[in-house]
């Protein structure tokens, strides 16, 4: 009844506290080591199914111990006593609005709720969990539904009571996100007064959101509708309300036409864009169909968004990003008629890339628009690699047709990002093996591009084993394919231009053998596959490229005769039949390894 007053000093300590109990407690759910490492001497209990940090074992020893002497579990206690101070800090500010509690002491207890959440929270039974931990916070526990409602309630009144403290905000979004992640039974969820209460707080208003980062606001929406569309369809009215705000808010912007000086209007895009990424990340099987038709409606005016904003990189960034998580979330649920008019929608988008030159390198490119030009690259590329995954007949077409738009930067500088370099490589990896077919059938100068990105590969210094990799068996999955066509149909599957190209890869090829980088069996088995295919492919160019070769190398006559003899041994090997075939490289290891210990003799003289 009397005014209450809060020192500074004891808000520090309860501050400090908390920052304490929770490093003690679990681990960070941002660590990604901690998150996937299930079988770390740190951590025992993991919880796979959430791909989550898992309790520490010190906590889950001292917990045991405490049970087996059937005395006071200090964990238990220190669980509960923080859910107690939360509950006073809500006390406080319901009843004096914020004004005798501090903000900084608000965040820490989201990131409390997060990080221990991410944890605890409805944790799976285990024989190996502690029984105290198990009967207080277990998924059996009666306690679950009291602690789930406990953190709705939370995460409404910061929402509601901290709106000015972007902070406090986004740690709620996080907060709710982590619960949906979480296996909890959507039922126990969405029967919660105070779900409902969550729901209206978004569709009746939106203003405490607005100040919150586009990404932050991607989450919440992501968490939001995960949760209310889970159980394989939508429950009550409220996630279509979901879809009708962002509906009704993207197409009064896009009908508003070109602004892109008006950093409001930019900012009102992108947000309306992370909301509709969210809901495709939150998208299950039953209810891809309907989301689909709610996304078809903008896939014609946000491609022309795409034109008039391309200066505007948050912009083009968030337009990619929502193409990729339709792509990702959405596709492999739709039947193929459905999935066309998507690959449509991707071959216009990809049109439009090229067209503003988004794939070519600038010849004074700032560290900024460097930046800029990866990310939309490694946008496009993630979209190639989803729809080279799904099964449908236009798929090979808009993969070779999409790398091709960012190929010219590929051939250059920006294979240096290490990130970047192992998508494409991969990508390449992907549409050599699956789509080997389509690839006589593409323009020799796109054909020759790839060819270059592999040559790439092999003379790098910066690209890492797994690009090697992938470039090399890349050549073997082509000429592989080349060669079953040719035995089954008897017919040539590359015309000469193409043939001019394949038989490039031949100097490089041979100068990777001589270097430093082939350091272990896996990539020596690619690099021999590889180089039994050129020889297979044409012997005569084989022949005249290592004379050549081996003319530029700065060794003793006898060692360049030596080198040369030894190359030119493998053309004809009697126990070897040559038609590039799985049994006919396996008998090709044995000498290939002979010679790459010549090649090694030659690096050590040079």
């Amino acid at each position: 009844t009397s005014p209450i007053v809060i020192p500074d000093s004891l808000l520090t300590e309860i501050n400090f506290l908390v920052l304490l109990s929770g490093c003690l407690l679990a681990d960070d759910p941002e660590d990604t080591q901690a998150s996937n490492n299930s079988n770390s001497n740190n951590n025992v209990v993991p919880s796979k199914a959430h791909n989550l940090p898992s309790i520490p074992i010190t906590v889950n020893m001292l917990s045991s111990q405490c049970a087996a002497q059937k005395g006071m579990d200090m964990i238990v206690v220190l669980i509960k006593t923080i859910f107690k101070v939360i509950e006073f800090e809500n006390f406080c500010i319901k009843n004096s609005k914020t004004e005798i509690w501090s903000s900084s002491v608000a965040e820490t207890f989201m990131w409390f709720l997060k990080r221990w959440g991410s944890t605890y929270l409805f944790h799976p039974n285990s024989p190996d969990l502690a029984p105290n931990l198990m009967e207080s916070f277990g998924n059996s526990s009666p306690q679950t539904a009291n602690i789930i409602e406990f953190y709705i309630q939370k995460i409404n009144l910061n929402l509601l009571m901290w709106p000015s403290e972007v902070s406090v905000v986004e740690g709620a979004c996080d907060v709710l996100f982590v619960i949906s992640k979480r296996q909890i039974p959507p039922s126990l969820l969405l029967s919660l007064k105070c779900w409902e209460e969550l729901i209206a707080i978004h569709t009746s208003s939106d203003r405490r959101l607005n100040e919150l980062s586009p990404t932050t606001q991607r989450k919440f929406i992501q968490a939001l509708f995960a949760i209310q569309s889970s159980g394989g369809a939508f429950t009550g009215q409220h996630a279509n309300d979901i879809l009708r705000s962002i509906k009704d808010n993207l197409a009064t912007l896009i009908s508003q036409g070109n602004k892109p000086h008006q950093p409001d209007y930019k900012k009102a895009i992108v947000i309306q864009l992370e909301k509709a990424r969210g809901i495709a990340r939150a998208t299950k099987a039953p209810t891809a169909g309907f989301l689909f038709t709610f996304y078809s409606e903008f896939f014609v005016p946000l491609v022309q968004m795409f034109r008039y904003m391309k200066d505007h990189h948050d912009i083009v960034q968030s337009i990619l990003g929502l193409w990729l998580d339709i792509s990702r979330n959405l596709l492999i649920h739709l039947p193929d008629d459905v999935k066309e008019r998507f690959l449509i929608n991707c071959m216009d988008l990809f049109t439009v890339f090229q067209e503003l030159g988004f794939g070519k390198r600038k010849r004074k490119q700032t560290t900024q628009q460097d930046e800029q030009q990866q990310a939309n690259v490694t946008k496009v590329l993630k979209i190639c690699f989803t729809v080279s995954k799904i099964a449908h007949p236009r798929s090979s077409r808009i993969c070779y047709f999409g790398t091709n738009t960012v190929l010219t930067a590929l051939c250059t500088e920006l294979l240096q990002y290490p990130k970047l370099a192992e998508l494409y490589y991969n990508l390449l990896y992907s549409l050599f093996k699956d789509h080997t077919d389509k690839l006589p059938l593409i323009p020799v100068q796109m054909f020759n591009d790839f060819i270059i990105t592999i040559n790439n590969a092999l003379t790098m210094p910066n690209l890492n084993e797994d690009c090697r990799k992938c470039a090399l068996d890349s050549i073997g999955f082509m000429i592989g394919y080349h060669y079953s066509v040719s035995i089954k149909e008897n017919k040539d599957v590359f015309n000469d231009p193409h043939k001019t190209v394949i038989v490039s890869l031949f100097p490089k090829v041979l100068a990777f053998l001589t270097s430093d980088d082939i350091v272990n069996q896996s990539i020596i088995e690619s690099t021999s596959n590889a180089f039994f295919a050129l020889i297979c492919f044409d012997k005569a160019r084989y022949q005249q490229s290592v004379h050549q070769f081996v003319n530029t190398l700065s060794i003793t006559d006898q060692l360049r005769l030596q080198a040369e003899q030894s190359f030119m041994s493998l053309v004809n090997l009697p126990s070897i039949e040559y038609t590039f075939t799985p049994i006919n490289c396996s008998r090709f290891v044995g000498h290939f390894n002979a010679l790459l210990h010549i090649c090694r003799g030659i690096v050590k003289t040079r």
